[in-house]
């Protein structure tokens, strides 16, 4: 029977080059340029991958650096756009040596089609020089590269393309997964979701993931499930219960499709579910787990802010994953407990805007911005919780961020207080 004590796509994320699925001669490709990096004999300094979502792009860099003994640097271009960004991290993590002693750090740099726009001007252009400067290789990502915008980039980089993963292949993983988790299986069932995640691998496993949830065995009728619409509206609230009560998948991320949430409201849920996550886990691994999905739903969901409504459907279920079972399947020890959302939404605003410009709280605050070049009501709202949250669970690490940020005894006694 298939238990979710954690998401597949993780659990079954290939480690060794023999478990990449799909695109040999793409893998190959590679293998050559890190082979010739190490030997020093590359003509190329930056290979960009190139395919849809879900093709392996990504796991194969994972897995070609530890077979090279190469470290790796990840950053989403997304996250890095304009030019001034690009130069202070690409740059500096391009020219710096490795940290554990490895023979270099791969520099990957993930979605580099989210570079684009205005306010992404030089980004580019930026991008390229670090490339012929690197003293490391740099691999970059990307799903589509045909704009015009990227045609000095294509011609500074040779491009190493990924397809879609063939339903078969798809397929034949599905069914070592549902062995290697006892189910047992209709092909049909399997053939199904193979060509519902339109060679989209990561997809497929997800969806298998939340079919087979509680199940011993699949049959054809437990597809009707698969996909479900919003066939009753629920509250935010309701919502926020279902993801922090329930360990079903199924259950968890249909309630993002029931909930009648715009575009606006999606933002506000993530902040609600950043507010709540202490209030429901206590263990700091469960909490750590927790944000670590929130995050990963935060990046993915300024991917589709940006593309819109182009590609809103193809990541969307990513993003609804990692905020709803990603999040809820952190907790493993701290036991439900009902939590009376109304009475502390917004928690910060509510009870600490009267302090943020005064006192101790300011004080931090301030040392906090000085330190991170941030706001000082995002340095309180966003760092302070976190702050105080290794105050509790680690001394020696709080002595270091203390004198760090040069904190004194009174202001240290704050944090440690702030978030109980």
């Amino acid at each position: 029977m298939a238990t979710q004590s954690e998401i597949w796509t993780q659990k079954y994320f290939p480690e060794k080059e023999g478990e990449i699925v799909g695109n040999p001669s793409a893998v190959k490709r590679i293998n050559e340029f890190l082979a010739s990096y190490r030997r020093k004999t590359s003509k190329d300094k930056a290979i960009v991958l190139v395919g849809p979502p879900g093709t392996g792009k990504t796991a194969a860099v994972y897995v070609l650096a530890t077979k090279y003994n190469f470290d790796l640097f990840e950053i989403n271009a997304s996250d890095v756009r304009n030019q001034a960004k690009i130069k202070r991290i690409v740059g500096t993590a391009a020219m710096k040596k490795s940290i554990k002693g490895n023979l270099g750090t791969i520099i990957l740099v993930d979605e580099v089609d989210g570079i684009s726009g205005m306010q992404d001007r030089g980004g580019i252009g930026a991008l390229i020089k670090i490339i012929k400067d690197t003293r490391n290789p740099i691999i970059l990502t990307a799903n589509d590269l045909s704009d015009q915008k990227f045609s000095t980039l294509k011609r500074n980089v040779q491009q190493v393309k990924f397809k879609s993963i063939q339903k078969n292949t798809i397929s034949k993983t599905l069914k070592k997964i549902c062995k290697q988790e006892n189910i047992e299986h209709d092909d049909r069932v399997l053939m199904q979701i193979s060509e519902n995640a339109k060679g989209d691998l990561r997809a497929a496993i997800n969806d298998l993931q939340s079919v087979a949830e509680g199940k011993s065995s699949l049959s054809i009728d437990d597809l009707e499930n698969l996909h479900q619409i919003r066939d009753e509206e629920k509250t935010l609230f309701e919502a926020l219960r279902v993801i922090f009560k329930e360990q079903n998948v199924r259950t968890i991320q249909k309630i993002l499709w029931q909930v009648d949430l715009s575009t606006r409201d999606f933002g506000l849920l993530m902040q609600r579910i950043n507010e709540l996550i202490p209030e429901h886990m206590h263990e700091p691994e469960e909490i750590a787990a927790a944000y670590r999905a929130l995050s990963n739903a935060d990046i993915i969901w300024g991917r589709i802010q940006r593309k819109a409504e182009k590609s809103i459907w193809k990541l969307f279920p990513y993003f609804s994953l990692e905020l709803s079972a990603g999040v809820s399947l952190a907790r493993t020890k701290s036991p439900y407990h009902f939590v009376n959302y109304y009475s502390i939404f917004p928690r910060f605003f509510f009870q600490n805007l009267s302090k943020l410009r005064r006192g101790d709280m300011a004080s931090i605050g301030a040392k906090i911005r000085n330190k991170l070049q941030i706001g000082i009501s995002k340095a309180v709202a966003e760092y302070l919780p976190f702050l105080s949250m290794i105050y509790q669970h680690n001394p020696e690490m709080a002595k270091r961020i203390g004198a760090y940020f040069n904190f004194d005894k009174k202001e240290d006694q704050f944090i440690k207080s702030f978030w109980k």
